[in-house]
C-alpha cells in the first residue's frame, strides 16, 4: 500500500498526502504525551479510570466459568450483555474503592507470598513443579501479561485478608444469639388445602383475544437477527506449523537461553522454631542446643516439633514448610537451609523471629540445563519466539490487505495461506462457537459497517490470536407471521387466564377465611393436610411454597388463626391456615447444637458487616459511570 502511494504521488498530490497523514499521526503523538489511551473508559473512581477492556475481560471471564459450571444447561441469553455488563461494572467499581482502601491503608502481600502462591497454582506446573515456559503460555492464552496477572494476584490476598480480618473484628452477644435461635428453631402447627388450577377451554379464546395477545407481546415470537460468516483465522497454531525445528539453531537458541531452562532450586524443609522472647535469648538458644543434642541421638525430628516448635502453623504438621524456594525465606533462614546437605539438621539459626532447627528432607530443581532432558521445553519455547516473529509480520500484511480488499477475504488468503471458513446461522443472542465466541467479533459482526458488506478490522482475540471476518448473508431480525405461531399464542394465552384466574379465586378465598369461613369447607373442599411442628426448613414434610408462606406472616394473636395463601408451581393455589408458633429457646439445646447456630450466624453476621463496609466506602467514593 505504501509502495503504491509513492509510486503514484507526484508534485503536490504528494504533499496533500504527506500532509493528510501527518495528521492523525501527530494527534497520536500528542495523545501519547498527554497520557490519553485509546482504549475507552467506563467509570472513574476517585480519579483513578476503568478502562472498557479490563471489564470486557471480567465478563469474557464470568461468562467461560459459567459455561464450564453449567455444561450444557448454559444459556447465553440468561447472560445477556447489556444487563450483565452493568451488574460487572458495579461490582468492578465497589471493588475498586475497597482496593483503593486497602492500598491507603498500606495493606500489601509480601513478594515471597505472590510467588509462592503463584508457583503453585496447577495449571502453571510440569513434573509437579512451576514451570516458567507453561506461565507465560496460560497467561498469553488468557491475554494477560505476568505483570497484569500478578498485580491480580496481590490484590486479590489483600483483598481477602482484608475480608477476613474485618470480619473476624465482629462477634455475636448471648441476647443476639437467642433471639436467632428464637426465629430459627421456631416450630409451627399449620392446616393447607389445595385448590385446583382453573381450567381454560381454548376453544373459548376468540381469534381476537390471541391477536390483541400477539400484538401486545412485541418481542417474544421473534425471528433473531443472524447472520452467516466468513472468516480468517491468524493463531499460533496455524503459525506453529510453518516452522521448521533445524538442529543447529535449536541448540544455538538453547546457548543463548539456557538460563531459561533451569529450575529453580527448591527444598522440601522442616523446622522446629523457638521463638524470641525479650531478655530470654541466651535461654532459647541453650533450649535449641538441647534439642539438637537430642536429634544427634536419634530423636524424631518432627515429633520434637509437635512438641516444642512455637510455629503454630507449621508445629501440628512435625515442623513441615512444605516446598520453597530461597526467595521464600529471610537471609539467615535461607543461608543455612540452601546449604545443608540432604537429610541433614542445621545448627541453632539465629533470625528475627527465634531461633530455628532446620532440616532438609529433599532437594529438586537447580541444575544446570541439559538439552537432551530439556530438548521438549527448547522446542516449545523456540517455536513459542518464532511464532510472535511471524504473527506480528502477518498481522500487518493481513491489516493491510483486509483494508485494501474490504468487500472479499480472498487476496488475504492466498497472500498469508489461511484457509477461509464458514459459519452456519449465528444469532445475534446466541453464544458464538471458537474460535468467534468473543466479545470483540460479535460486537465487531454487527456493527454497521460489517452488516453493510465491508471486512472487518482485524480483530486480536488475545496476544497472538487474531481474526478478520466479513457478513456472507445477514437477515434483520422478523416477526414471526401470526398464523405460524398460532398454538403458540393459544398456549400462551390459556397459561396467562389460568394463572390469573386461579390467582384471583385463591385470593377470593383467602378473603373468605379472613371473614370467619372454616378452611375445611371453603369451596366445597373437605380435604385438608394437618402438620405439627414443622420448622422453616421443612421441605420433606410439605412443598417449599407452602414452607415459606407459613412463615413469612405473624402468627395467630391470643388463639385466633393467621391465614395466607400461594400460588405452587404447579399452577395450584394453596390456602394456609396457622394454628399454633412455638418460639425456639436456646436454653434447651445441647452445646453441640448451639455452637452450630453461634457459627451461622457468626457467618451471617459477618458477612452483612463487610457488605455494609463495601456499601460505605463506595457512599463516600467518587464515583463516575461513564455507560450507560
Amino acid at each position: 500500500m505504501l509502495r503504491a502511494i509513492r509510486n503514484r504521488a507526484q508534485g503536490w498530490i504528494a504533499w496533500v498526502i504527506v500532509i493528510l497523514i501527518s495528521i492523525p499521526f501527530a494527534l497520536f503523538g500528542i495523545q501519547e504525551y498527554l497520557g490519553v489511551s485509546s482504549d475507552p473508559v467506563v467509570a472513574v473512581v476517585d480519579g483513578e479510570e476503568i478502562p472498557r477492556s479490563v471489564l470486557e475481560r471480567r465478563i469474557r471471564g464470568f461468562r467461560d466459568n459459567m459455561r464450564r459450571m453449567l455444561g450444557d444447561n448454559y444459556r447465553a441469553d440468561l447472560f445477556e450483555d447489556t444487563t450483565l455488563q452493568k451488574r460487572m461494572l458495579q461490582t468492578m467499581v465497589s471493588d475498586k474503592v475497597l482496593e483503593q482502601a486497602i492500598a491507603e491503608w498500606n495493606m500489601q502481600p509480601g513478594d515471597a507470598q505472590i510467588r509462592a502462591i503463584i508457583q503453585s497454582i496447577p495449571a502453571f506446573q510440569r513434573d509437579d513443579a512451576f514451570d516458567p515456559i507453561s506461565y507465560r503460555n496460560t497467561l498469553r492464552n488468557q491475554g494477560m501479561t505476568s505483570n497484569y496477572f500478578e498485580q491480580q494476584v496481590r490484590q486479590d490476598i489483600a483483598v481477602r485478608q482484608f475480608q477476613e480480618g474485618w470480619q473476624q473484628s465482629h462477634f455475636v452477644t448471648d441476647q443476639e444469639l437467642a433471639d436467632f435461635i428464637r426465629l430459627n428453631e421456631q416450630k409451627r402447627d399449620i392446616r393447607y388445602v389445595q385448590l385446583p388450577a382453573v381450567v381454560i377451554d381454548p376453544n373459548m379464546i376468540t381469534d381476537e383475544q390471541a391477536q390483541e395477545f400477539y400484538q401486545q407481546q412485541l418481542n417474544e415470537f421473534m425471528v433473531p437477527e443472524r447472520v452467516k460468516l466468513a472468516y480468517l483465522h491468524l493463531s499460533a497454531e496455524t503459525l506453529s506449523a510453518r516452522i521448521a525445528i533445524d538442529e543447529t539453531v535449536l541448540r544455538t537458541y538453547f546457548a543463548e537461553h539456557q538460563e531459561t531452562f533451569i529450575t529453580p532450586e527448591e527444598r522440601k524443609l522442616r523446622h522446629i522454631l523457638l521463638a524470641d522472647k525479650i531478655g530470654d535469648e541466651a535461654a532459647q538458644l541453650a533450649k535449641a542446643q538441647t534439642l539438637l543434642a537430642e536429634l544427634s541421638q536419634g530423636a524424631d525430628f518432627a515429633e520434637l516439633a509437635k512438641t516444642h516448635s512455637e510455629d503454630t502453623g507449621s508445629a501440628i504438621l512435625g515442623g513441615d514448610l512444605g516446598w520453597m524456594g530461597r526467595e521464600a525465606f529471610v537471609k539467615p533462614f535461607a543461608d543455612s537451609a540452601f546449604t545443608l546437605a540432604l537429610g541433614m539438621v542445621s545448627e541453632p539459626i539465629k533470625t528475627t523471629f527465634g531461633y530455628h532447627l532446620i532440616q532438609v528432607e529433599a532437594v529438586r530443581g537447580g541444575a544446570s540445563a541439559d538439552f537432551d532432558a530439556q530438548r521438549e521445553k527448547i522446542v516449545a519455547a523456540y517455536r513459542e519466539q518464532q511464532v510472535e516473529a511471524l504473527y506480528y509480520d502477518d498481522f500487518e500484511r493481513l491489516a493491510d490487505v483486509v483494508y485494501e480488499n474490504p468487500d472479499s477475504l480472498a487476496a488475504a488468503s492466498e497472500l498469508l495461506g489461511i484457509p477461509i471458513k464458514e459459519t452456519d446461522w449465528l444469532e445475534v443472542t446466541s453464544t458464538f462457537p471458537a474460535p468467534l465466541d468473543h466479545t470483540k467479533v460479535q460486537q465487531a459482526v454487527f456493527s454497521d459497517d460489517v452488516i453493510q458488506g465491508n471486512n472487518s478490522e482485524v480483530i486480536e482475540r488475545s496476544p497472538i490470536d487474531a481474526i478478520v471476518l466479513r457478513v456472507v448473508v445477514h437477515e434483520p431480525a422478523t416477526r414471526k407471521p401470526f398464523e405460524e405461531v398460532r398454538e403458540q399464542v393459544l398456549a400462551r394465552l390459556v397459561e396467562q387466564q389460568t394463572q390469573e384466574q386461579t390467582q384471583q379465586r385463591g385470593q377470593e378465598s383467602l378473603q373468605a377465611l379472613r371473614d370467619g369461613a372454616d378452611l375445611a369447607s371453603i369451596a366445597g373442599i373437605t380435604a385438608q393436610k394437618s402438620l405439627l411442628g414443622i420448622g422453616r426448613k421443612a421441605t420433606d414434610r410439605v412443598p417449599a411454597e407452602i414452607n415459606r408462606a407459613a412463615f413469612a406472616i405473624a402468627g395467630p394473636i391470643l388463639g385466633e388463626r393467621s391465614y395466607t395463601g400461594v400460588m405452587g408451581q404447579a399452577g395450584d393455589y394453596y390456602l394456609i391456615a396457622i394454628d399454633q408458633v412455638v418460639d425456639g429457646n436456646s436454653q434447651m439445646l445441647e452445646a453441640e447444637a448451639l455452637n452450630k447456630h453461634q457459627a451461622l450466624l457468626n457467618d451471617e453476621q459477618r458477612t452483612l458487616a463487610y457488605q455494609q463496609l463495601r456499601a460505605a466506602l463506595r457512599g463516600l467514593a467518587d464515583v463516575s459511570i461513564q455507560v450507560e
